[in-house]
């Protein structure tokens, strides 16, 4: 796929990336455990990095970030926070009172040397996707069934009733092709897992327009879940919001029934919808607007999505599935919508191909 965008705009998109990844290195502190967790935090001209050490009061919080890391005051026992994270919400500028330190990564002498070595850096551009999303991973508390779904959540698919390093969930595939899309695949979430383990497994069920839902990968936001026309069982994730070569993309919708007492869901598939772009010509640009259509020759309704040795597809038995809450935090920050605004059901925007002149610079 190719697409463009003006210089504005591309500098637009290098600054959200910064945003993205901050210079400043934030603390997370986990309120299952009680346990602070601090990148770097300086005491006197030594600079600590990955402590691990419980509090005692908070003493202020502030609204924006003033230093690039913590630094601790030995004479009055406090420890000032640029920017700590706590399960979703995010605090800045935080003073606390430190009751015990139970952990020491590495220590650095020296501000110069602290700041300056290429080990131990405290500014830096952000990292690549790939490395960011490499990080090792685990969720703080034990991940339970959800015993309700709703609209734009984000849920991990299992088949085993309760989460352990050996339980499968759907995954979305590595490899991608332009006609079929990703397949549906399985795999774990062992103890050594990263980001993008959890990323890989991650779904956010969105409902359509019939009233049911719509399956899309988190990691691939563009790809829904779709049956292979080629069989009309095997299901695939398939292009439903880009620019495709594919003619027989599309997406299906599925009721979604959990049981109360034993948290088991039930996903039966109900229709089926085609995605097709339409082009115009604007400023020399290529415009496409994608549209969607019921497509009458599906065959999979009242069919429900099973597992079987590793492969998802549509079937007349049902398998006892599992929806897990993802347990990272994938809403928007409080500072990106600090008015609260609510999400809108707006059709998906017209996106452009253009050519690399008029100030447009083509990307990919």
């Amino acid at each position: 796929m190719r697409t463009c965008f003006s210089k504005s705009k591309l500098f637009t998109l290098a600054a959200l990336s910064f945003l993205a990844q901050p210079a400043t290195a934030f603390d997370t502190y986990s309120t299952s455990t009680g346990i602070l967790s601090i990148s770097k935090v300086a005491v006197g001209d030594t600079l600590y990095s990955d402590v691990k050490a419980t509090i005692g009061q908070v003493l202020s919080v502030g609204t924006t970030a003033t230093d690039s890391y913590d630094t601790y005051n030995a004479s009055t026992n406090r420890l000032t926070i640029p920017v700590v994270v706590v399960g979703t919400a995010t605090y800045y500028n935080v003073v606390v009172t430190l009751t015990n330190v139970l952990s020491v990564g590495s220590a650095c002498s020296g501000d110069t040397a602290c700041t300056t070595a290429s080990t131990s850096v405290v500014y830096s551009a952000p990292a690549s996707f790939e490395s960011a999303i490499g990080v090792g991973y685990q969720a703080e508390t034990a991940l339970t069934a959800s015993s309700t779904v709703t609209n734009r959540g984000y849920y991990m698919i299992s088949n085993a009733a309760t989460a352990s390093t050996s339980s499968n969930y759907a995954s979305i595939g590595s490899t991608y092709s332009a006609t079929t899309g990703y397949t549906v695949t399985s795999g774990t979430l062992a103890s050594t897992s990263t980001y993008k383990d959890y990323l890989l497994k991650t779904m956010q069920l969105v409902t359509a327009t019939d009233g049911n839902y719509r399956i899309d990968s988190y990691l691939h936001p563009n790809n829904s879940i779709d049956v292979d026309t080629a069989t009309s069982t095997e299901l695939k994730f398939k292009n439903n919001f880009g620019k495709t070569s594919a003619t027989t993309n599309g997406f299906v919708t599925f009721a979604v029934t959990v049981n109360s007492s034993s948290k088991a869901v039930t996903l039966v598939a109900k229709n089926r919808y085609k995605y097709a772009t339409t082009t115009s010509t604007t400023n020399g640009s290529t415009v496409y607007t994608g549209s969607y259509t019921l497509d009458s020759t599906f065959t999979g309704t009242g069919k429900y999505i099973s597992y079987t040795n590793g492969t998802y597809a549509l079937s007349a038995t049902s398998t006892s599935l599992y929806l897990y809450a993802t347990p990272l935090s994938l809403g928007i920050p409080s500072f990106m919508n600090p008015k609260s605004i609510a999400f809108v059901t707006n059709s998906a925007a017209p996106f452009l191909s253009c050519p690399s002149s008029n100030g447009l610079i083509q990307m990919g």
